[in-house]
């Protein structure tokens, strides 16, 4: 299991940490049944917009597919992206 929780001042994620450099990183360091889980702020519509391309690139990342599950909580909320090699 690998946990990704990083965000700048203003609740976005940095591309850095979902280009698909570092998204290859975390996939070599899984195991083959491992899992990633990413924490993303979520609910105005610039965290949106850094959400669904982050979960563009987990989906071209990795091959055993992508979710995310939201946080039923008040705006803005946070919301998990899963992902794992097979």
């Amino acid at each position: 299991l690998v946990c990704v929780d990083i965000a700048d001042g203003s609740n976005r994620i940095p591309e850095t940490f979902y280009s698909a450099a570092f998204l290859a990183d975390v996939r070599a360091s899984l195991a083959p049944h491992g899992v990633v889980c990413h924490n993303f702020h979520s609910g105005k519509a610039d965290l949106d917009r850094r959400l669904e391309e982050a979960c563009a690139a987990y989906g071209a990342a990795f091959p055993g597919g992508a979710c995310r599950v939201p946080s039923p909580a008040r705006r803005p909320w946070n919301t998990i992206v899963a992902a794992s090699p097979r």
